[in-house]
């Protein structure tokens, strides 16, 4: 069962820094929401800023941001390197956050396991490839 929490390591409108991919140090990374799931452990929902995630059919050709990534904290762990801000305004996380609670409840999503920059990759080429398919 899915319930949020209160997580001693990370707490909604933290702002981190993350070991980026190499044109993005720039980014960074809030906490947005903390919440444990009996089958999955803990779960940190991120909300990413200051990426440049190629997407030709966007009318910049960039990405620059992430609404909502669910993830397993141990990644998070790994990939943070120093809070940057406490007590952050939260970004609009929550049209992201409930098409990923609406199916993770049917059994159709679940959390992200690899590093942040690697999260970041692969959207960048699901965004890519889907894009090709059009």
């Amino acid at each position: 069962m899915l319930r949020t929490v209160d997580n001693e390591n990370f707490k909604p409108g933290q702002v981190w820094k993350y070991h980026t991919r190499p044109y993005e140090d720039g980014s960074t990374l809030t906490i947005v929401r903390t919440e444990h799931d009996d089958r999955l452990g803990s779960i940190i929902h991120i909300h990413v800023d200051e990426v440049r995630v190629k997407a030709p059919m966007h009318k910049t050709g960039l990405i620059t941001e992430i609404g909502h990534l669910p993830c397993a904290e141990e990644v998070i762990s790994q990939s943070v390197t120093e809070v940057v801000r406490e007590n952050a305004p939260l970004r609009d996380f929550m049209e992201g956050y409930q098409q990923w609670r609406d199916a993770f409840d049917a059994g159709k999503a679940g959390i992200w396991t690899v590093p942040v920059a690697e999260m970041v990759s692969a959207l960048e080429s699901i965004v890519n490839s889907q894009q090709a398919d059009e």
